[in-house]
């Protein structure tokens, strides 16, 4: 659990510094996604000043709790210690996933699951083997119901969206998942989508949209 990890962090930094209760829950933040800009920080902390959440930040760099990282064009991330680094080539779509996240979460009034938990769920549980199976982007926790959503920002062929919504069939009859909803980034990949809904008759588990245009603010 990242709220345990949180707790075993501050003990080992205890002679170093001493964590808050918003100190604590920005580290949390960093946990469950694996990294996050100043930007994200202030978007997901509702920090109006984009200097408060840089001292933070620093401050807990400084304290060896968390470490900065350039990625690319003098662009930093704040990680957790042992974080792996970031691809670069899914970067755009993984800080769009956050936002949308953040966005359904608040609308839905439920938590959520982050791709970075999900994985490590699957890894507990099944192994690496657990990796092949459909890990969605993330997860929304509404009541007994999991929905899995699925951020789809460039288009893909037929076969390969197909392909897709064979793994969330499988998902449904295993239980893992009672839903799935797709947020696309053009209208064309909308349409690609919502064809593959119809083909598979799964208009009652799986739904499609635009990503909403207020997603940045929360």
């Amino acid at each position: 659990m990242a709220g345990g990890a949180v707790k075993g962090r501050d003990k080992e930094q205890g002679k170093k510094m001493r964590l808050t209760a918003q100190d604590k829950g920005l580290v949390e933040l960093i946990e469950r996604w694996g990294f996050m800009s100043v930007e994200d920080v202030c978007i997901f902390q509702r920090y109006k000043n984009r200097n408060s959440a840089v001292w933070r930040l620093k401050r807990l760099v400084d304290g060896g709790v968390i470490r900065r990282e350039k990625i690319i064009f003098g662009f930093f991330i704040y990680t957790v210690l042992d974080f792996h680094g970031v691809n670069i080539a899914t970067f755009e779509h993984d800080q769009t996933a956050k936002r949308l996240a953040l966005y359904l979460s608040n609308n839905l009034k439920c938590d959520y699951k982050t791709i970075t938990e999900l994985r490590s769920t699957a890894r507990l549980e099944l192994g690496v083997a657990g990796l092949t199976k459909k890990i969605p982007d993330f997860v929304l926790m509404q009541g007994e119901q999991r929905i899995a959503v699925e951020l789809e920002l460039s288009q893909k062929n037929l076969a390969r969206q197909r392909a897709v919504f064979d793994k969330y069939i499988e998902a449904f009859n295993r239980r893992e998942c009672h839903k799935v909803f797709f947020y696309c980034g053009s209208k064309a990949i909308l349409d690609r989508v919502r064809q593959v809904i119809t083909e598979k008759r799964l208009q009652q588990a799986a739904s499609a949209a635009l990503l909403p245009e207020k997603m940045n603010h929360g």
